[in-house]
């Protein structure tokens, strides 16, 4: 990833490998992108010039992509973060929150990568200028730092 805007895949074991992901799948403003277990899990403000709620995984090996969500809800996010959740829940989760421009919220949503649907969803007052953190901690609860102090949400 050399800026917001782009995003390329390189695969250094086969030439033929590289994957241009903003060209391919039209993904620009890249918010977060962490790695799992073979799979790299994107969040995106902008799909096909349309600026929304984009979380896609893209395999590293097969070099497929999966869509998660997919809302175009013309605001835009800040202040993201992306973790996957430690909980014994049988399947994977992934923790996705961000702050969002406009309607000056923060939301914070726990997402099932099987089923793709939406297991915990938070959402709370944030002014979208503040300087605004929010992170999974070990024990799987959510802090949120902000001028105001922190929060802790339970994600239990």
């Amino acid at each position: 990833m050399g800026d917001y805007d782009d995003l390329f895949f390189a695969d250094l074991r086969s030439p033929e490998g590289d994957i241009n992901l903003m060209k391919e799948h039209k993904i620009y403003d890249v918010k977060s992108i962490i790695f799992d277990d073979g799979m790299f899990y994107i969040l995106a403000n902008k799909r096909n010039f349309e600026v929304g709620y984009f979380l896609l995984g893209f395999n590293q090996d097969t070099k497929e992509v999966e869509y998660y969500m997919n809302w175009e809800h013309k605001l835009p996010i800040d202040d993201a973060d992306m973790s996957v959740l430690n909980q014994d829940l049988g399947d994977k989760h992934i923790v996705v929150s961000y702050a969002t421009q406009f309607i000056d919220t923060y939301n914070i949503f726990v997402i099932n990568l099987k089923s793709k649907k939406i297991r915990f969803w938070h959402e709370s007052y944030a002014l979208y200028e503040a300087e605004l953190t929010g992170f999974l901690l070990a024990d799987d609860n959510f802090l949120i730092f902000d001028r105001f102090g922190m929060f802790l949400v339970s994600l239990k």
